[in-house]
C-alpha cells in the first residue's frame, strides 16, 4: 500500500494514458483539426499554387474578414498549433503505453494463467453457473474433455484444497489483437516520420518550362524538430513541363436550369456542352542520372527517387484578338470580368475594367473562361476543340445584353472613340499545369502498418477464443465458459456438467 501512495501521482497517469475513452476523445480532435486541415489550404502548401502572395491568396478566397479570422485562430497553419501538437504527442504516447500494457497482460495470460479462482470470481458473472457434485467428483475427467476438445488445459490446487481447472482455446485470438494495436502504433509512427522527413507542396509550370524543384526537408517544419533537420542535404529534381492538354467531353443532356431558362442562349447551352475530362501534362523529371519521363494524368503520378508528382490543377488562358485598320494586337483574356476597350498612349486597343471604359465604347463585355483542347466522343478523338469562349455583350447605349460564342473565326465588333475593334480569339493559348509532389519516406512503415492491421484484424475477427474456468470444492462445484459463439460451446457446458455430476 506504501509503494501505491508513493507511485500514485504515476499510476494515475498511467491509468488515463491507458485509456480508450480520453484516447478515443484525442483522436476526435485530431480528426476534426486534420479535417479543417483538409478543408482549408494550409500555408506550406499554397505557396505554388499562384505567383500571388499567400495572403492575398487567401483574402481572394475567403475575403478579409474571413481571413482575419483564420489568422488569428491560426487554421491557416493548423498542425504547428500547440493544441495539434500536444494531442499528437499525448496519442502517440498513449499508444506506446497501451501497447505495452496489452502485451504484458497477454504474455502473462499465456505464461501463466489465472487458474485459482474463488468462488467471488464465478458470482460476479453472470454466465457463471454453480451446482451440488458428489465429493469425489471426476474433475481429471474434465480436464481430459477439454484437452480432448483442443483446449489448453492447466490444472492446480488452491491453498483450501479446491480443484481449478483452467483451459483455452484459440489464443492466437488474443496474440491477433496485439498485432492490431502495434499496427496502429506502427502507421502513427509511420505517419509522424513522413510528415518530419518527408516534403510535400505544389509546383507551377508553363508549356515548355524548366525548373529545379529543391526539396528541404526542414522547409515549413514545426519549430521543435526543424532545428536538427536544418543539417541534412537538399534534394535537387530538375523537372521539364514538355506539354500540357486537356481532353474534352461532350454533355448529352444539359442541366434543366440551362435548357429551360430564356436567360441562356443557344450559343451558351453550345458551349455548356464542353466539359473538363482530363487534363493531362507530358512531364520529364531528372536526378542523379536517372530520367523519367510520363504522362502525368489525375490519380497517375510520376514517381522518381521516391518523390511522387501528381496532376492536381491547371490555368488555361486565352489570348484576345483586336484588329483596328488593320492592326492587330492581342492581349490575355481576363475571364469572368466585365471589361471594355479603350485606346493606349499610341492609340493601338487595350482592355480596361468596364467603368474606366464608359464613354470610351459603346459595349461592355465579360467572357467566360476559354475552352481549348482535345474532344472525345464515347472515348475517341473526335476533333480539336476551340480556342472558344461565350462573350455576354453589354450595350452601354441601348442597355441591351446579349451573348455569342466567341473563337478564332467568330467575333464582334465595338467602338473606340469613333473607330471599330473588330475582336476575336487568338490562336494561342496560354497554359500552366499546377503538381502537387510528395515524398514520403515513412511509406515503408505505413504499409508495413496496414499489413499488419489486415493481419491483426482478420485474426481477431475470425479466430473464435473460448476460456473455461471450473472450481470443484467439498461437493460444490462452478462452472464457468466464456467466449460462446453459436450453439457449440452450450453443448461443451452440458457435458462437464454432465461428467461433474454423474454417479
Amino acid at each position: 500500500m506504501a509503494a501505491h501512495k508513493t507511485w500514485g501521482p504515476f499510476n494515475f497517469l498511467w491509468k488515463w494514458l491507458n485509456s480508450l475513452p480520453i484516447a478515443i476523445y484525442v483522436m476526435l480532435l485530431l480528426a476534426l483539426l486534420n479535417a479543417l486541415g483538409t478543408v482549408l489550404p494550409q500555408e506550406h502548401l499554397v505557396g505554388g499554387m499562384s505567383n500571388m502572395p499567400i495572403d492575398q491568396q487567401y483574402i481572394q478566397k475567403y475575403g478579409e474578414q474571413r481571413w482575419e479570422i483564420i489568422r488569428l485562430l491560426g487554421l491557416h497553419h493548423i498542425y504547428f498549433t500547440p493544441v495539434f501538437f500536444i494531442s499528437l504527442v499525448w496519442l502517440c504516447v498513449s499508444a506506446t503505453v497501451c501497447n505495452i500494457t496489452r502485451f504484458k497482460r497477454t504474455m502473462r495470460e499465456w505464461k501463466t494463467p489465472a487458474v485459482k479462482r474463488g468462488a467471488g470470481f464465478y458470482r460476479a458473472d453472470r454466465r457463471a453457473i454453480e451446482f451440488d457434485v458428489e465429493k469425489d467428483a471426476p474433475a481429471a475427467d474434465v480436464a481430459k474433455l477439454l484437452r480432448d476438445e483442443g483446449f489448453r488445459v492447466v490444472e492446480e490446487t488452491d491453498d483450501k484444497g479446491a480443484r481449478c481447472i483452467y483451459g483455452d482455446r484459440g489464443f492466437y485470438q488474443r496474440w491477433g489483437m496485439v498485432v492490431l494495436h502495434v499496427a496502429v502504433l506502427v502507421l502513427l509512427f509511420g505517419g509522424i516520420y513522413g510528415s518530419i522527413f518527408g516534403n510535400k507542396g505544389n509546383v507551377r509550370m508553363a508549356d515548355g518550362e524548366q525548373q529545379t524543384l529543391t526539396l528541404d526537408v526542414a522547409a515549413g517544419k514545426h519549430p521543435l524538430v526543424k532545428w536538427f533537420l536544418n543539417g541534412l542535404p537538399k534534394r535537387d529534381y530538375q523537372l521539364s513541363q514538355d506539354r500540357f492538354r486537356i481532353d474534352y467531353g461532350r454533355k448529352l443532356i444539359l442541366p434543366t436550369v440551362l435548357q429551360n431558362d430564356e436567360e441562356y442562349s443557344d450559343d451558351f447551352q453550345e458551349y455548356s456542352h464542353y466539359f473538363v475530362k482530363d487534363y493531362v501534362s507530358t512531364l520529364t523529371a531528372e536526378r542523379n542520372g536517372q530520367t523519367v519521363s510520363a504522362e502525368v494524368i489525375v490519380n497517375h503520378p510520376l514517381v522518381i527517387d521516391k518523390l511522387m508528382l501528381f496532376q492536381s490543377g491547371y490555368e488555361q488562358s486565352g489570348f484576345l484578338s483586336m484588329t483596328v485598320d488593320g492592326k492587330t494586337t492581342e492581349e490575355l483574356v481576363p475571364a469572368e470580368m466585365w471589361i471594355g476597350i479603350i485606346p493606349d498612349m499610341a492609340g493601338n486597343p487595350r482592355l480596361a475594367r468596364a467603368e474606366d471604359a464608359v464613354g470610351r465604347t459603346d459595349t461592355a463585355f465579360l467572357l467566360e473562361k476559354v475552352k481549348a483542347g482535345d474532344l472525345y466522343i464515347d472515348g475517341k478523338l473526335d476533333r480539336h476543340l476551340g480556342p472558344m469562349t461565350v462573350v455576354h455583350k453589354h450595350n452601354l447605349m441601348t442597355n441591351e445584353v446579349s451573348d455569342q460564342i466567341l473563337d478564332t473565326e467568330k467575333g464582334f465588333k465595338v467602338s473606340m472613340d469613333g473607330q471599330w475593334v473588330e475582336l476575336k480569339l487568338a490562336d494561342r493559348i496560354q497554359n500552366f499545369s499546377i503538381f502537387s509532389y510528395k515524398r514520403d519516406p515513412g511509406m515503408p512503415m505505413l504499409y508495413l502498418g496496414w499489413i499488419l492491421m489486415i493481419i491483426g484484424i482478420g485474426v481477431a475477427l475470425y479466430v473464435p477464443f473460448h476460456k473455461v474456468n471450473v472450481r470443484v470444492e467439498d461437493g460444490q462445484a462452478m462452472l464457468l465458459v466464456s467466449g460462446a459463439r453459436g450453439g457449440g460451446l452450450k453443448g461443451l457446458k452440458k457435458r462437464i456438467h454432465a461428467i461433474l455430476t454423474a454417479g
